[in-house]
């Protein structure tokens, strides 16, 4: 019975050409469509669910409006977080910046062009859930020149030596280092 109705919807394909080419157009934008924004609920319910306290963890964003456009952006003034961090509701506040341009670093005769480089307050660890491979994750930012590294980025660096204690320098341009950061034992 099945075989059936299988020849008879493939008799009435070829007869109604048209009307079944725009049916099956349709069931694909439809099937598309669907999948589209499930895949995009999905990523929105699961964005930084690592995070211990990813219920509480809230991002302030900025609306601007210059020359009639209106620009949407996840950032604000750096003041806001100490301003944010005196309303009773607020527990901690973390102030987070990339840089606009290419990081370059150098440990020693070897420099690295970095994109994913982050600026972070020392509250970074006590509002995101990171596993910390070695060191202490409350004084890891104090210093003002620390920095953390993920196991990938030490191994990319240093090889097999231990990153910790060692210096490494950045800058914006390959001529003129800067900013030293000492990887001490936290």
């Amino acid at each position: 019975m099945l075989v059936n109705y299988l020849k008879i919807a493939l008799r009435n394909i070829k007869r109604r050409k048209l009307h079944s080419f725009i049916i099956i157009l349709g069931l694909v934008v439809g099937f598309s469509a669907f999948t589209l924004i499930m895949l995009w609920i999905q990523n929105q319910l699961s964005y930084d669910t690592y995070n211990v306290r990813a219920d509480r963890i809230y991002l302030v964003t900025s609306s601007y409006k210059i020359g009639g456009n209106q620009y949407n952006l996840a950032m604000s003034a750096p003041p806001l977080a100490g301003a944010l961090q005196a309303l009773p509701e607020v527990q901690k506040t973390v102030r987070l910046s990339n840089p606009t341009h290419n990081v370059v670093v150098r440990y020693k005769d070897k420099i690295f062009n970095e994109k994913d480089f982050l600026y972070a307050d020392s509250t970074f660890f006590q509002v995101f859930t990171q596993h910390i491979i070695e060191g202490n994750p409350s004084t890891a930012l104090a210093n003002p020149w620390s920095l953390v590294l993920t196991e990938s980025t030490a191994k990319k660096y240093f090889g097999s030596e231990d990153p910790l204690g060692k210096v490494l320098s950045r800058s914006t341009r390959i001529k003129r280092w800067l900013y030293p950061w000492n990887m001490r034992r936290s």
